[in-house]
Order: structure tokens, then sequence, then C-alpha cells
């Protein structure tokens, strides 16, 4: 009998007759897999744990395992597993954000962006409410600065969802919006799983939307033709703005490359 198959003995007997020390000793397993680079081991060992079941089997710990394997693993090879955990966790009428949550709902919603433009609203009009409702709780706690964070990275995704389906006017306003809130809003670690860049990287691609060239036309402002020699404000592609004649900029307004500042 191989030691594969003693192992795996040992592990169901241990999950019939100790199901909490079957769910300690698979997450630590888990976590050695991580750390020595088998992440997709370490993702299965996370499911398993999550999906155990028993009693007096601690729901916290249950739901960390269930995180870990969905962001370990491909949206394709994890959404059953994230739908479950959209289920059991963000759509009941007692649901409750947990810090990890921000990821986790960036994550699904990002999965479904290019796929099903549909879903990625529902996961948008599922955790919005749940997160307004967690930032307000977290007022006056040492982790609200965090969680402001983890709300603003949140509201990308619904800049991402306009502009993916074509609403670009609208998702130029939601830019310009979440641009304002990035540059004021105090600086923090973002929540938990997310790269301590985050919110630069988001800059990035949230004023490229802003400024994109599938934005409305400008060539008319207020619905006048514009004189050659009309003194006009431009937003170049970084969003820094400069001021000239219409005719200097005319050739890169018609391109797209600068846009009137109206």
């Amino acid at each position: 009998e191989s030691i594969a198959v003693r192992f795996r003995d040992y592990l169901l007997d241990l999950l019939r007759e100790a199901p909490s020390e079957y769910i300690i000793f698979v997450s630590q397993a888990a976590g050695a897999a991580v750390s020595s680079g088998n992440v997709e081991g370490a993702a299965k060992l996370y499911r398993w744990a999550y999906e155990a079941s028993g009693t007096n089997i601690d729901k916290n710990i249950r739901r960390i395992n269930a995180t870990n394997s969905i962001l370990l693993t491909s949206f394709d090879n994890s959404q059953d597993l994230a739908e479950s955990y959209i289920k059991e966790y963000l759509t009941s009428s007692d649901s409750e954000l947990v810090a990890t949550d921000f990821r986790i709902g960036y994550s699904i919603f990002h999965g479904y962006l290019n796929s099903d433009h549909k879903r990625a609203y529902e996961i948008i009009s599922i955790i919005k409410p749940l997160i307004k409702n967690f930032l307000q709780k977290s007022i006056e706690t040492q982790s609200h600065d965090s969680i402001a964070i983890g709300s603003l990275i949140f509201e990308s995704c619904e800049i991402e969802w306009n502009y993916a389906v074509g609403k670009y006017s609208e998702a130029s306003e939601l830019a310009t919006s979440w641009l304002e809130q990035a540059r004021t809003i105090r600086r923090a670690p973002p929540p938990g799983y997310f790269s301590t860049d985050i919110i630069e990287s988001l800059t990035s691609r949230i004023r490229a939307i802003r400024y994109s060239k599938k934005n409305i036309s400008q060539f008319v402002r207020a619905g006048k033709k514009i004189g050659r020699n009309e003194m006009v404000i431009v937003i170049q592609p970084n969003g820094e703005k400069k001021s000239g004649k219409y005719k200097n900029f005319e050739a890169d307004i018609k391109s797209g490359e600068l846009i009137l500042d109206q």
C-alpha cells in the first residue's frame, strides 16, 4: 500500500472523526504548499478545508479557506466556488463584509467582466450596499482608512463596467469623481490580498478611461463653431491642462490626442 493511499485514508478518517482537526491540518498543509510554490495544490487543499462539514467548525476559518482557494485559482476553475461564496456570505439577509471581501468582489467582478456583463453588474449591485454599511460601521476605528481605500478600489469596477458596455460618457463622469477621490483620500494600506501600489495602478487605468478617445466628440462647444484664433483650454493624455489658440490644437483635437476642456 502506497504512502499516498495511506495518507488519503488517514485524511478521510480524520474528516469523519474530527472535522475541526482535519480543517486545521489541511489548512496548514495548504499554507506549506503556498510557501513551496505549489499554488495549484494549495488552492485545492484550501477548497477541501472549506468544503469539510461537521459540528464545532470555526465559521471564520472556513470563510478564510474559501477566500484563499478563490484567490489562488484562475476564475475559470473557481467560478463555482465563487458563486457558492456569494450565496453563503454575501446575499443572505444578515450578510456582512469582512475586509478580504474587497479582494473577493474585485476578483469575481473582473472574472465576469469580459464574459457576462449582466452578472458582472449584479456583483456590483450585491457588494456595493454591503460596502456602504461596512464603511459606516468602521468610522472612528483604526481600520477606517484601509476600508475607505477598499471602497475606492471597488468603485473602479463600476467605471470599468460602463466602459466595457460602451457607456463612455458615464464612465468618464464616474472616472472624474474617482480621480478626485483618489487625489484627496488619506493613504493607508489597502485591505488584504491587494498589492500596496493598487491605487497608483488603478489611477493610471481610470485616467486612461477618463481621457479615452472613445468619449464624446468635442469639436463644437456649447453648440457654436470655435474660431481658429479663439483661446481654448485642452486636456492632455496625462490629465494636465494647456491653453492656447484653437488652431494650434485643432489637428490633435480631431485625432483625439487632446480633449477640449468644455
